[in-house]
């Protein structure tokens, strides 16, 4: 059951719950959310008397409601995490009180202190020009220095030892690629065969990590707080975890974060940045693991969009980025292959099932979901905010031409069929190598025929799915029946199945529009 935050309500339970926690009443003022993050609640909460007297103080309080990305949602990662680092040459907010009891405020929840600093923007145009030289090397140097010293934190005499769970050097990599398995069989709406193909490519190149460490999961600009040039705080741990360092600095160095520049989160040069790490962190950077841990970087950020697109079309949020982030699944996977790729191995042209120019929409989310969702977004979100009455009638216009869309469109069956080809001949070319072998006995059933004529659009979505489950299949009948197929069968087997895969993705990018993702994170289209 969701259980939707009142806003207005929360003043007096906060109220009521320090209270009991420090023993005497305090007042709270107007509690203000911050119209930032895709998961988490973040609120800044002015409380008078948290010391007995008539001081007020600014907290910042964090809720995990049922209805979010991630949801459910627990405390406790982020504060023991934040705990540990307390007087350490990591800066974090100092964490006070938690539970993750959903009666006291409706959902699990911390505080802690209010840090000064505004965040550098991690999204921008490639066109943006880049930070002034010398700020851009002084916040280089914290953030890789921070860096360093999270993952040279003795943890296993800290609060965060608790989170161990037999964890070790050997193990790591696996383990959290067994995690991120689990999130994408909970948050996919249909077969994602490349993710599939990426879990087994990552379960058979786990490296060994250096030592186990506390891992931010989430380290990049945009999640950490400068004031005049000095990080005061690094922000957001709900992806905390124990593990590999290098898997910090995979997803730290992701194109995404450089904004256009070849610098790694728009602040340092690569070659320096693993240098000056290696140096501080004490051990010497694997470049094979960095890129291991890219690859893996890009799965987790594939199955995030995942739960966004779900989210969305579940109804839990009618944020109109959830949606937009369904969108760039096929973008985070085709990386994700790429980067998994033997560096020698040249990446193969799509002429074959060659996508046209076709008026299709790549979103993974219903069409009648995100029809709706637009309405409910100009209406309870830009409606709300707009006192110019052409503008208010501009959009009642777009309103009534939605719900006119979502009665005569429908989706696109041209880069559908275009799918479904790419997979029927690699699974023709599968059984057709086979044909005849002992192997071809343990063969999954595969779907029957050539190319479907255009036909309802649920009835090509339902044929696009149950290829990709093929597919899917396929990889595991491959994995058990490689060390009996001849190499070449093997290996010409894997490589129809992947050419498959990345057809899907190539027509789907083909059918899609240029990222906007700097522009919907920051509101503007600068």
């Amino acid at each position: 059951m969701q259980t939707l935050i009142d806003d207005a309500a929360l003043a007096p339970k906060i109220a009521a719950y320090l209270a009991t926690q420090l023993g005497h009443p305090v007042r709270v003022g107007t509690v203000r959310r911050f119209p930032v993050g895709f998961s988490w609640l973040t609120y800044a909460v002015p409380v008078t008397g948290i010391d007995g007297d008539d001081a007020t103080q600014e907290l910042i309080l964090r809720l995990g409601p049922d209805y979010g990305l991630f949801a459910p949602y627990s405390a406790k990662p982020q504060v023991l995490s934040m705990q540990s680092l307390e007087g350490s040459a990591v800066p974090v907010p100092r964490a006070y009180w938690s539970s993750d009891d959903p009666a006291i405020l409706g959902a699990p929840f911390m505080f802690c202190e209010k840090v000064s600093g505004d965040a550098v923007v991690p999204w921008v145009s490639a066109n943006e020009p880049g930070l002034e030289e010398g700020y851009r090397k002084r916040l280089a140097e914290q953030f890789i220095d921070s860096l360093a010293a999270l993952h040279r934190i003795p943890w296993q005499e800290k609060p965060v030892a608790e989170m161990a769970h037999g964890i070790t050097t050997g193990n790591a990599a696996r383990l959290n690629v067994e995690y991120w398995e689990q999130q994408i069989a909970r948050w996919a709406m249909r077969p994602y065969p490349m993710a599939e193909w990426g879990l087994r490519w990552l379960k058979a190149h786990c490296p060994t990590a250096p030592r186990v460490s506390i891992v931010h999961g989430d380290y990049r600009t945009g999640n950490f707080l400068e004031h005049d040039g000095r990080i005061t705080a690094i922000l957001d741990w709900e992806l905390v975890h124990l593990g590999d360092p290098h898997e910090d600095l995979g997803w730290a160095s992701l194109p995404m974060y450089m904004g256009g520049s070849r610098l790694i989160c728009r602040l340092a040069e690569p070659e320096w940045f693993y240098a000056r790490y290696a140096e501080k962190a004490g051990f010497v950077v694997s470049m094979e693991s960095v890129r291991y841990y890219q690859a893996l970087s890009l799965l987790k950020l594939a199955a995030t969009h995942m739960a966004a697109a779900r989210c969305f079309e579940e109804g839990r949020f009618n944020d109109m980025r959830m949606p937009a982030m369904g969108s760039q699944i096929a973008t985070c996977l085709r990386q994700m292959e790429r980067r998994s790729r033997p560096r020698n191995e040249p990446d193969p042209t799509l002429t074959l099932f060659a996508a046209q120019s076709l008026a299709g929409d790549p979103m993974n989310n219903s069409f009648a979901r995100l029809i709706d969702g637009m309405n409910a977004t100009l209406r309870k979100e830009v409606l709300t905010r707009l006192d110019d009455e052409f503008a208010r009638g501009q959009v009642f216009g777009v309103i009534n031409l939605l719900n006119t869309f979502k009665v005569r469109a429908d989706w696109s069956a041209g880069f559908l069929l275009q799918q479904i080809v790419a997979q029927r001949t690699a699974l023709g070319g599968v059984a057709a190598l086979v044909q005849g072998r002992a192997e071809a006995r343990s063969l999954p059933a595969l779907p029957d025929g050539g190319a479907p004529q255009s036909v309802p659009i649920a009835e090509l979505l339902t044929l696009r799915d149950d290829g990709n489950r093929a597919i899917g299949e396929l990889l595991g009948w491959l994995d058990a029946e490689r060390g009996r197929l001849a190499p070449e069968i093997a290996d010409e087997v894997e490589q129809l199945l992947r050419t498959a895969m990345r057809a899907e993705l190539g027509i789907e990018l083909q059918n899609a529009p240029r990222p906007l993702f700097a522009e919907m994170s920051s509101g503007s289209e600068d």
